[in-house]
This record gives C-alpha cells, sequence and structure tokens, in this order.
C-alpha cells in the first residue's frame, strides 16, 4: 500500500476533509461572498501542488495532504467564524479512525 487511495480509512478522511471544504465554501455565499466556486478546483490545486491526483499522492505525504486542505477549510469564512469562536472546523484524523474502526466491528 502506497498510495492514500489504497487505505480506506485515510481515504475516507482526505474524502471528509474535502466535503468540509465543499460546505464550508457554499456557506460563504451566506456571508455575502460570491466568489465563484468549482468543486474540482481542490483537486486541481492538489495535484498541481503534490504532482499527483489526490487520491494517488504517497501515502507518507498524508499528513502534509491533511494539513493543506485544513488550511484551506481553516481560510473559509465559516472556518474563521468557528475559529475565532473556539468551535472545531473537523475532526482530527484519530477521531475519525476510532469512529471509522468502532463502526467497523
Amino acid at each position: 500500500m502506497d498510495s492514500i487511495g489504497a487505505d480506506t480509512i485515510k481515504k475516507g478522511y482526505i474524502d471528509y476533509l474535502i466535503k468540509r471544504y465543499y460546505d464550508y465554501r457554499q456557506a460563504d455565499a451566506s456571508y455575502g461572498s460570491f466568489r465563484p466556486f468549482n468543486h474540482a478546483e481542490i483537486h486541481t490545486t492538489i495535484q498541481r501542488r503534490f504532482k499527483a491526483k489526490t487520491f494517488f499522492i504517497h501515502v507518507s505525504r498524508f499528513e502534509e495532504l491533511c494539513d493543506y486542505i485544513k488550511s484551506r477549510v481553516d481560510q473559509t469564512i465559516q472556518g474563521k467564524r468557528n475559529r475565532s469562536r473556539g468551535v472545531l472546523n473537523y475532526d482530527s484524523f484519530e477521531k475519525y479512525e476510532a469512529e471509522q474502526l468502532r463502526h467497523g466491528r
């Protein structure tokens, strides 16, 4: 197993973070931000930055990819509002993994 996509839990966590980003970007419109939004943009940006498609990135770069997507979530208007109020924008990988393993039994 050498790509993130080959590890179902890591792939699921990346999917979860990207979904958070989509949801938060859509919420930005309710705060008056009407920047155009294309769902494929984050995958294109990831591919440009990491030189591989999202789920084909080597597993050794998992934390780096997570940090990048989390920073994108945190930079949204909703993400900034949540952080200023002490509200978490996403679960940690450890929490996500524990939930997946608990439900997998």
